[in-house]
């Protein structure tokens, strides 16, 4: 409304600033008529042009609703993210911890394991060693026996025999 008073003010001072009379020209008929057609579009436009732009408003406010409730909806997924984030890391450390214990577990099983089997096979390597020379000293002796034995008597041999063989394996 206050449009149109400065719309008529404005025209009304461009009239009065001319050096044409009222009377000479027809300002007021044109006035007049665009008042009337005013008028007439208001009468029949306004509810159309007044539907327009409620519609117009309505579907604003639906769609700017719509994009707050997809924001929150975006919000409480990223939230949700967040902590099955956090959750999948708790996890993560949790399953590194324990792979970690099970490792030194394991290699505490391995190492001891080794120790057995090192400590057992030096054993077997001691005790080889044992015999080998336990039988080399035999084959010596008997060797040496063997000598003497075709220079002495057989029955002073083998009494010998017996004595040296029992003080060499004592």
């Amino acid at each position: 409304m206050k449009k149109i008073v400065c719309g008529i003010l404005v025209t009304l001072a461009v009239g009065f600033c001319s050096e044409v009379t009222l009377s000479q020209s027809d300002f007021i008929e044109r006035l007049i008529n665009f008042l009337i057609f005013v008028l007439i579009f208001w009468y029949f436009g306004a509810g159309k042009i007044k539907e327009i732009f409620t519609g117009r408003t309505k579907s604003i406010s639906e769609a700017f609703e719509r994009a707050q409730e997809e924001a929150q909806k975006i919000k409480r997924e990223k939230e949700k993210a967040k902590f099955e984030l956090e959750e999948a890391k708790q996890k993560a450390s949790e399953i590194i911890a324990l792979a970690k214990r099970e490792s030194y577990m394991i290699a505490q099983k391995f190492e001891d394991r080794l120790d057995r089997e090192v400590k057992s096979l030096n054993l077997s390597y001691e005790q080889k060693i044992a015999q080998e020379e336990k039988m080399i000293v035999e084959e010596e002796v008997y060797a040496v026996l063997q000598g003497f034995q075709n220079h002495l008597d057989t029955k002073t041999c083998k009494d010998y025999y017996g004595e040296v063989l029992c003080k060499g394996l004592k």
